[in-house]
């Protein structure tokens, strides 16, 4: 038998619904407040990061149009360790000459063959290299220039070209490279602001998914350019450190004028390779045309001199031992009886301007690869605005969530 049902006092009921809905309102009220808090912080600091971004890339290019020309001139040694052998020390010299896109390179330096058990053997050599613009042609042995190879893509190596080599100029500039990190969508990236030896830089810090990382480091007091870099692997073994030391030639110009470049044996730490580029400024000069001798953007061609041609797409080979002709009107001749009687149809290499002793170079196919393989002349961007407007749902859900708790506590309790 059931016991009698207790008494309510009136409006009991009622009360105890109104005490439930604003405890629901309460909580949405919390949950939009946190949401929107949440999505602000996130876009203050990506509007951080971005100018961040802006101000290092915008200085950079800034600071690149304000050198036109120049004639440069310098000196490479490096020295490579290792705990069982020991390896001869190499050094190189180098000239080069630039007006806008047109550049000539004279290189001569050191290349080691052999082993410790047979003995190193040094061999000193050199090339020519002239873009004109239009053409690129290239004399393969400067001491024998019997041969020449012409193609309409220049091909300059880090070590040739001073201006690819700090990634100031030319296919892969460090402006490029980060903007390239930052719309690829399989890499991360990070701005901050550091203390690094003194001095407040501007880091920049990107990374694989599962893979390489590297850092970036810019220097605000002079013209926030590239003063450091440094890569490791995917389990933090640091691979290189590279320092660029600028000089201010003109007020708010800065330019590279040497670097110091350190590979390291990732299984113990132990430095790999030490190389050391300085240019010689006695012998260079800067925006200052009248220094450039006319004719330097080209090569002339003699009549015992061996063409390997690339104009026209396939490998042509032909001696200009006759009276000269156009290089299109030879190009033609050639090709229509390369179509009736092929000779040799071997595409040409296409080689990357980053890849010269690559097994050393951190902007080549360095050990275990590099971030900066990457091709980045014809990237895409992926990311678009996505990560901005994530953040602003969650914004806008939080002050839907905001809206839906007030106009709980709004409504009238039901009547008794």
């Amino acid at each position: 038998m059931n016991g009698p049902v207790p008494r309510r006092l009136p409006g009991f009921e009622c009360h105890t619904q109104l005490l439930r809905a604003r405890h629901l309102s309460c909580l949405i009220l919390f949950t939009g407040f946190c949401l929107s808090v949440a999505g602000t912080t996130a876009l203050a600091e990506a509007a951080g990061q971005n100018a961040l971004y802006r101000a290092v890339t915008e200085a950079i290019r800034q600071n690149r149009k304000g050198l036109t020309c120049g004639v440069l001139a310098w000196e490479m040694t490096e020295e490579r360790s290792h705990p069982t052998q020991t390896y001869p020390n190499t050094t190189g010299s180098f000239q080069m000459w630039w007006d806008n896109e047109k550049v000539t390179t004279r290189s001569m330096r050191d290349y080691v063959s052999g082993s410790q058990k047979s003995g190193w053997i040094v061999d000193r050599s050199g090339e020519i290299k002239a873009f004109d613009g239009k053409e690129f042609r290239q004399i393969p042995n400067v001491e024998e220039p019997q041969d020449m190879a012409i193609s309409k893509d220049p091909e300059f190596s880090v070590f040739e070209n001073w201006l690819e080599h700090c990634r100031f100029a030319g296919p892969m500039t460090h402006d490029r490279y980060v903007d390239y990190c930052m719309e690829e969508e399989n890499l991360t990236t990070d701005w901050s602001v550091v203390d690094e030896d003194g001095r407040q830089l501007i880091k920049f810090s990107v990374a694989e998914k599962q893979g390489l990382a590297a850092s970036f480091f810019y220097d605000p007091s002079k013209g926030s350019n590239l003063v450091r870099e440094e890569q490791y692997t995917e389990k933090g073994e640091r691979q290189f450190v590279r320092d660029i030391t600028l000089e201010q030639i003109s007020p708010g110009l800065w330019f590279p004028v040497a670097t110091d470049l350190t590979l390291f044996n990732i299984q113990d730490g132990s430095k790999w390779v030490n190389r050391k580029l300085a240019l010689d400024l006695k012998k260079s000069s800067l925006n200052e045309p009248e220094q450039i001798p006319k004719g330097i953007f080209t090569i002339a061609e003699t009549p015992e001199m061996e063409i390997s041609d690339y104009r026209g797409g396939s490998k042509i080979n032909y001696t200009r031992d006759v009276a000269p002709l156009s290089p299109e009107i030879i190009h033609h001749e050639i090709k229509t009886f390369m179509d009736e009687q092929p000779l040799d149809n071997t595409q040409p290499t296409q080689n990357n301007p980053y890849d010269a002793n690559a097994d050393a170079d951190p902007h080549g196919s360095a050990p275990n690869g590099t971030l900066t393989q990457q091709s980045i002349a014809q990237y895409t961007p992926k990311k678009g605005a996505f990560p901005i407007a994530l953040k602003v749902t969650v914004i806008v859900l939080g002050i839907a969530f905001i809206g839906a708790g007030l106009w709980r506590c709004r409504r009238r309790a039901p009547a008794q």
